[in-house]
């Protein structure tokens, strides 16, 4: 297929048919089939006559209907077509200055424009290109700059011969044009068609700038390959004013009926995400009333990063117009495969790490994607790399570019015949669709750990209303001393109406929700004023010009004040230790972190509180008095605070413990396979590890954290721990044991790991070592019986092995004596470890007299729905409440209102029983049982009135509740087995962005969590008649509030789930209102 050709075809058949209608403000011109081809047919006798030597043109118009027929006239003429945005008119501006560069690298022998951009460029000086003639395509006047005769070369109906040279919009800082065929442009449209289930009745409407890929591909060619009418506007026209953009949508009709009456089979349009961000940004529910947008059909989103939040956000701005939410199409393409290389209907997305990511679709006809790794090797589903093109629609290369073209186009694979592109992106395959996650050139590299930049900018974006979501670069730069490799900094714009915003505070939202979100700080976070980040000429911030502007301190960057004044400096200097390391711990530059901050702001929660006592008994020598550590608490305050740590606990070990009241409860409810109740954490182990250094590490924790060496046996008396349980032994799994298929790594792994554990014969914690060979990479898997960890306990061992593997390396000694945990353990079995009266009181008080309900010990849990805010909610929440308890109150509140009111205040069901959990480590004892390893959680009830009136006032009254509970409910697993306590039908936990702190960085940084035990924990309380009828486990993922619901369908049924979920979510609202 040529498009002229296809250009002629519609021609004849219809000549009178509008193939463009172009929108101007107040004004639309049209454009038909047969006037198109008139016009292109006349510029190109005039190529022919005046401008015989001509091979290459640049087309220099502005969006139009003149852009097309001069593009479709160079065709007829057979001239290759450049098209660029036109010149600026400014000597020595950053317009002027890309367009000579781009001129330069085209080498074109003429200039295609209309009249007045001609006398403009003139005027200017841009005319100024030796041996180029300029044509202005609406006048008859004559040549201007016309070189010397190089003789016509080019026939107009060639398949393969070169069709237009198109520049991407990144690449005019160093121009790289892509060469296409008419062949590439025919095989790409077609997948188009094909990928979109487009029919040429169907409308594009397009604001898009029609110099390369999207706009030009796919909004302009459509119109000659297939006869679809187009409706175009000026890129400035949207950006002005978005809602010009769904108005020209709207105005088509709805699902079948046409702006004029005719039928049609809908409308395509779509653009960046950018686009869609713009519109949800400006546009409010009120603007869009009255639209009908039930005819847009597909609506896709790509050539940036996709962001699943806008795409959400968009459909439910437009949801009251028709819009179907399935009508979105993520996609992935580029320029140098024409356009398309990926897409589907619908947004699908994957969740990783805490960060969520757009499915991008299977490939298109005709595509073939693989994801390689820096070896040139395919690699697995699920495993990040490079993402490699091959097709029909894949260019044989870049104007001029031999050096590029060698190491990008026509590469190879082992085996494979076909010539594959390396697209320089970053994705993996899900289940056969491509998730894209980044610039290979992008990537910023923290130590070892890889950093997508859109991760980062998401996470800015979401942090502070006052940042501009549009507005925001996340790069890296060389660290000064060269201890991580790069450092992150992010440069942001702020909102033009929020200009005069405490700077200190946007940075410090900004580092929390790294933190908070990616467990990630920067090295700098940069305010910038409106407009100051580079941009392409397509208007997508350029990352690479935004790092070379902050080098080079070009940025137009916002003052912030210092952070504190020299007077204080002796202040600073004694606080700088423990200024480290609560930036350290919150992901935040130790430099913008003082003595003012509270460990509210740092995001230093309860759990977080555990690992920061460690760090400092390890790194400082010091404690804290126990439970002091509040979220108003200071820094300044804490360094007051400090006290020197004595040793852990020493003398000989008990040879027998008593269990906890946790401990028994899931051993005495016998279930059939009680070694299952583990936790696997996967660490990666760093190439060339010293095993000696590791192996000593292990023995070291085990030795300083009693718990892991226990085992479980049932004596004349009941059950008891005994401590001689087996070491935390490492165990080597080589490739050449389980070769290198994954499925038979992990099988491997598994066996190992349950042959190891067992609580009787011990030991209840494993490692093994899947070594690789010393060039790579390995993993480091801990697997842990549940009975002795909890997610604290997590964090302290995985904390734990990296300072003593270092101190062990560098011959540092090693803290003496052992923690806490036996004694606490002895704390709790003793007389006066018992529940007190006034305990038991309470406890029958608030559980109510009735008998514990039967164990059914067929029931289980079933997973019912997730309930997520939407995104300017779930900031203003997160602002709101900024520490875990009360984010805790303000949810138990909305769940324990939604529970009753959806009951209807029937008889017993005026208030809430609901079940929590808390991590048992601040308020029982000091140091060194608050950094002890064991599972060490507490659960207890709480019970909630229906009190009514304004939200406000009943999470108020949660507080309360919530703080009159003695001893943080620490004592009512042992006055469960007392009393005859009622068990709450009702479960609910918050637990943030728990186990993120422990992640970062370091020489093992952990690569995941696993939780194969949670059956026999849903086992375990089934048979002794603690398996809650509804449980809500909320937490934050990816900076997002996500509740999760799980009910036993034999209690409550799915529906009236969903209905609490709504009511909580209503509550939650009108708390925020």
């Amino acid at each position: 297929m040529v498009l002229v050709d296809q250009l002629r075809l519609h021609a004849a058949r219809h000549p009178g048919r509008v193939a463009l209608t172009f929108l101007d403000d107040g004004a639309t011109r049209t454009l038909t089939f047969g006037a198109l081809l008139q016009d292109a047919e006349r510029i190109a006798a005039r190529l022919r006559t005046d401008l015989p030597f001509a091979r290459r043109a640049l087309l220099l118009h502005r969006p139009g209907p003149a852009f097309l027929a001069a593009l479709c006239g160079c065709w007829i003429a057979g001239v290759t077509p450049v098209p660029t945005y036109p010149p600026g008119y400014r000597p020595g501006s950053r317009a002027a200055d890309r367009f000579a560069r781009l001129a330069a690298d085209a080498d074109p022998q003429a200039v295609l424009i209309d009249s007045a951009g001609l006398a403009r460029a003139w005027q200017a000086g841009a005319g100024a290109l030796p041996g180029v003639g300029w044509l202005a395509t609406d006048a008859d006047g004559p040549v201007l700059g016309a070189g010397p005769d190089a003789g016509w070369e080019q026939a107009a109906g060639v398949e393969d011969a070169l069709a237009l040279i198109q520049y991407t919009s990144g690449s005019t800082g160093t121009p790289r044009g892509v060469r296409l065929s008419h062949a590439n442009l025919a095989a790409n449209l077609a997948a188009i068609m094909q990928r979109f289930r487009s029919t040429p009745d169907q409308v594009i409407v397009s604001w898009l700038p029609p110099y390369h890929d999207m706009g030009l591909v796919g909004g302009l060619l459509p119109v000659l390959a297939f006869g679809n009418p187009l409706v175009q506007m000026a890129p400035a026209s949207f950006v002005a004013q978005p809602l010009r953009w769904l108005r020209a949508i709207a105005a088509q009709g709805g699902a079948n009926e046409g702006a004029h009456g005719g039928v049609h089979g809908g409308v395509i349009s779509g653009g960046p995400n950018f686009a869609f961000e713009l519109c949800v940004r400006k546009l409010a529910a009120a603007d869009v009333e009255g639209l009908d947008l039930s005819g847009w059909r597909v609506a896709f989103c790509g050539a940036e990063t996709v962001r699943p939040e806008t795409l959400r956000r968009f459909a439910a701005l437009l949801a009251p117009t028709g819009f179907d939410p399935e009508a979105l199409l993520p996609c992935y393409g580029l320029a140098e495969a024409t356009l398309l290389a990926s897409g589907w209907f619908g947004l699908r997305t994957h969740l990783v790490d805490g960060v969520e990511r757009t499915l991008c679709g299977p490939p298109a006809d005709g595509v073939a994607l693989a994801i390689v790794d820096g070896a040139g090797r395919p690699l697995a589903d699920g495993t990040p790399g490079e993402i490699w093109i091959a097709g029909a629609g894949v260019s044989a290369g870049c104007w001029r570019k031999d050096a590029v073209d060698a190491a990008q186009f026509g590469q190879r694979l082992e085996g494979d015949p076909r010539h594959w592109l390396r697209s320089g992106d970053l994705g993996y395959l899900h289940d056969g669709e491509l998730v894209v996650t980044g610039r290979l050139k992008d990537l910023i590299i923290l130590r070892g750990r890889n950093v997508y930049p859109a991760d980062a900018e998401d996470a800015a974006a979401r942090s502070h209303p006052a940042l501009d979501p549009a507005g925001i670069a996340a790069f890296g730069i060389d660290d000064t001393d060269g201890a991580d490799g790069e450092q992150l900094v992010l440069a942001c714009e702020l909102r033009r109406d929020s200009r005069h915003t405490d700077p200190v505070q946007v940075e410090r939202a900004v580092q929390a929700a790294l933190a908070d979100m990616l467990a990630l700080r920067a090295a700098h976070v940069v305010l910038l004023r409106p407009g100051a980040l580079p941009r392409t000429t397509s208007g997508k911030i350029s990352r690479s010009a935004a790092r070379d502007a902050w080098l080079a301190g070009t940025l137009a960057v916002i003052a912030r004040p210092a952070v504190a004044a020299a007077e204080g400096l002796q202040e600073i200097m004694h606080e700088a230790p423990l200024l480290a390391i609560a930036a350290r711990l919150a992901g935040v530059p130790a430099g913008q972190v003082d003595a003012g901050w509270t460990l509210g702001e740092l995001g230093i929660d309860s759990l977080a509180s555990v690992e920061l006592l460690l760090a400092l008994e390890h790194e400082l020598g010091a404690t804290v008095p126990a439970g002091c550590l509040a979220p108003d608490l200071s820094l300044g305050q804490l360094q007051a605070l400090l006290a020197p740590a004595g040793p852990g606990a020493a003398g000989d070990l008990p040879a027998r413990l008593p269990p906890s009241p946790q401990q028994l409860a899931f051993l005495d409810a016998g279930v059939r396979d009680p070694d299952a109740f583990m936790e696997i954490v996967h660490l990666r182990v760093p190439a060339a590890v010293d095993r000696a250094a590791l192996e000593g590490a292990l023995a070291w924790l085990a030795h300083r954290h009693p718990a892991l060496r226990l085992r479980f046996v049932r004596g004349p008396a009941g059950w008891e721990a005994v401590t001689d349980g087996g070491p935390f032994t490492l165990e080597r799994l080589g490739a050449e044991q389980a070769g290198e298929d994954a499925a038979a790594w992990r099988q491997a792994l598994l066996a190992r790991i349950r042959a190891a554990i067992g609580i009787a014969h011990g030991a209840l914690a494993h490692a093994v070592w899947l070594d690789r060979g010393p060039l790579h990479n390995g993993m480091l898997v801990l697997a842990l019986h549940h009975l002795v960890v909890d997610a604290a306990s997590i964090a302290i061992l995985v904390t734990g092995l990296q300072q003593t593997y270092t101190r062990i390396l560098a011959g540092e000694p090693l803290p003496a004596g052992r923690d806490g945990y036996a004694q606490w353990l002895l704390a709790q079995a003793a007389p006066g470890g018992a529940p007190s009266a006034a305990e038991l009181d309470y406890w029958r008080a608030a559980c109510g007299p009735s008998a514990p309900r039967q164990p059914d010990q067929a029931a289980y849990l079933e997973p019912a729905m997730q309930l997520r805010l939407d995104p300017e909610a779930n900031r203003l929440f997160l602002a709101r409440y900024p520490d875990s308890a009360a984010r805790r109150d303000a949810l138990l509140a909305a769940f324990a209102h939604a529970w009753v009111a959806e009951q209807g205040g029937t008889a017993g069901r005026d208030h809430a029983l609901v079940r929590l959990e808390h991590h048992g480590r601040d308020s029982r004892l000091a140091l060194p049982a608050a950094s002890a390893v064991g599972w060490m959680v507490s659960y207890y009830p709480v019970r909630i009135d229906a009190a009514g009136g304004p939200p406000a006032a009943q999470v108020d009254a949660v507080r309360r509740t919530h703080a009159a509970v003695p001893d943080g409910g620490a004592g009512y697993a042992a006055a469960r087995r007392m009393l005859a306590l009622r068990e709450p039908e009702l479960a609910f936990s918050y637990r943030g962005a728990v186990d993120e702190g422990f992640r970062r960085g370091g020489l093992f940084p952990v690569l995941g969590v696993e939780h194969p035990g949670v059956q026999t924990w849903v086992k375990a309380c089934a048979r002794n008649g603690t398996l809650p009828v509804l449980d809500a486990q909320a937490s934050l993922v990816g900076g997002m509030l996500v509740c999760q619901f799980a009910h036993q369908p034999s209690r409550i049924a799915a529906s009236t789930v969903r209905a609490i979920a709504a009511r909580m979510e209503a509550f939650l609202l009108a708390l925020l209102d």
